[in-house]
């Protein structure tokens, strides 16, 4: 079965004067979008490393539309995000998305480097929906 895998981070989180704020406002805001989506969210976004967020959706569509509300409730903090479409490796129930692989996540995570460095967030949905095989 193919799942949506999504990866994001804080563009420039280390120029953020009050970096716990700005964690803690997103934290709140994955949270909040968690439990709207808890139906469609196969494993819920976490972070998995600092400014990193990671989580698996059934369907592609909700993942898309969870960065796009999140990026509207976190407005001006900037993410750079990746979402990759495909397979996974195993299905461990008691993992957290963190502990997930496989072709999605491949796929997400060549999505956000592809993106390092560029600015312009129409960029990032470009190469969002260029590694998708749909």
């Amino acid at each position: 079965m193919k799942y949506a895998a999504i990866m994001f981070d804080v563009i420039e989180s280390r120029k953020y004067y009050e970096r716990y704020d700005v964690q803690n406002v997103l934290m709140n805001c994955v949270d909040y979008l968690n439990n709207i989506y808890r139906y469609t969210i196969k494993k819920d976004m976490v972070s998995s490393t600092g400014d990193e967020f990671q989580g698996l959706f059934f369907h592609l569509q909700s993942a898309f539309l969870y960065i796009q509300k999140l990026q509207i409730l976190i407005y001006p903090i900037k993410l750079r995000c990746g979402i990759g479409y495909g397979e996974i490796k195993y299905d461990i129930e008691e993992c957290s998305s963190s502990a997930f692989d496989g072709e999605a996540y491949y796929l997400a995570r060549e999505a956000i480097i592809s993106i390092s460095g560029k600015k312009v967030i129409r960029y990032v949905l470009i190469q969002i929906l260029s590694m998708i095989n749909i």
